[in-house]
């Protein structure tokens, strides 16, 4: 079996086989959340623990959105995809919840978290499964 990850300049989570790519142009966090998911059925990034921040760090160049806000209807901090928020590591400062931040940005050297407002233009990590071939 072969895992393939097809998308331009995408690379793989060898723990996960979990493909990413960075969307190079900027977008509101809306847009590029229905941008991930018109390019092959992916989503906004859910960075869950420290060895994929790792892999993600060498490869995106933030800032980039990734699929966490507080948009959600108990207005704390979740995942689009609804795992568990377990993990976040929070840039000096953050989280600044309030006024218009609302959406989560990886940012900084090396990468963290932080908010910011949401119509903001920014790249935005994208994910999705590896699709296996034979």
């Amino acid at each position: 079996c072969k895992v393939d990850c097809n998308e331009s300049k995408s690379f793989k989570d060898p723990k996960s086989a979990h493909c990413f790519w960075v969307l190079s142009e900027k977008m509101s966090f809306l847009k590029s959340s229905v941008m991930c998911q018109a390019s092959a059925g992916g989503q906004l990034a859910t960075v869950t623990s420290a060895q994929e921040l790792k892999v993600i760090d060498t490869k995106t160049g933030g800032p980039v959105w990734i699929g966490a806000s507080d948009l959600g209807p108990t207005g704390t901090l979740a995942w689009l995809d609804e795992e568990p928020w377990e993990f976040a590591p929070w840039g000096p400062g953050e989280p600044s919840q309030g006024g218009k931040d609302h959406c989560v940005v990886l940012d900084g050297e090396p990468l963290r978290f932080g908010m910011s407002d949401c119509d903001i233009p920014q790249k935005a990590l994208c994910e999705r499964a590896a699709i296996v071939k034979p």
